[in-house]
Order: structure tokens, then C-alpha cells, then sequence
């Protein structure tokens, strides 16, 4: 109907309802995924607790093999994947309040595990 009423009132007018269209899709997308992301990471004595919106995913801290960023990332702006024996893969911001703290204690529980330089 919009496209319609586009056409009818001007041609110049379509190009501005697809780029909105797209735009309207792009924000879309991004609160779906604003909701499917980690908000918290925390340690709880022998397990780690990954807190989202809806959830919470407590693994134990032993099941975490490796923490770190993709290679194509140098500048450290994607997901940090923590990679678990029981999980797969969990994805957090790249940058977390705390997160340095979070690692020293994580390494206290789990020696063994690869983190990031």
C-alpha cells in the first residue's frame, strides 16, 4: 500500500520508502540482538554465570577452554568468544566493565585456559 501510494504521488518518492524500509529493518535486527546478548559475566565460586535479558547460562568454569577475539578482528571490535566444552561458543561485548578482574579470577579457578594478550 505504502509502495502504491508512492507511486501514484511521485516517483522520487520510492527511493526514500526503501532506503526507510531498510533502515526500519536494520533497527529491527538490532534490538533482536540487543536482547540476545550477554549483559553480565560473573564468577560464582566454581561456575560462571553469563547473564542475559530473558536468561542466565551458568557453566563451570572448568568447562571454558579458551577466552579471545577473532583474527580478522586486530582492533578487538567483535564478539569475545569464550569457547566451552558443554556450550560451544558464547559471545560477549567486546569491551565489559570489570573484565580484566573478571579474567585474574577466572585464570584463579581454571589455570589451563588460553585468554587474550
Amino acid at each position: 500500500m505504502l509502495i502504491g501510494a508512492a507511486i501514484v504521488h511521485g516517483a522520487s518518492l520510492v527511493p526514500l520508502l526503501v532506503f526507510g524500509g531498510a533502515w526500519s529493518v536494520a533497527g529491527l535486527a538490532g534490538i533482536r540482538q540487543a536482547q540476545r546478548q550477554v549483559r553480565d559475566i560473573a564468577v560464582d565460586a566454581t561456575h560462571v554465570v553469563f547473564r542475559y535479558q530473558d536468561r542466565n547460562v551458568v557453566i563451570s568454569a572448568h568447562d571454558i577452554t579458551d577466552v579471545g577475539w577473532a583474527r580478522w578482528d586486530p582492533n578487538r571490535f567483535a564478539s569475545l568468544r569464550f569457547r566451552t566444552l558443554s556450550h560451544g561458543v558464547i559471545k560477549v561485548p567486546p569491551r565489559m566493565h570489570g573484565f580484566p578482574g573478571f579474567l585474574i579470577e577466572l585464570r584463579r579457578i581454571n589455570p589451563g585456559i588460553k585468554v587474550p594478550d
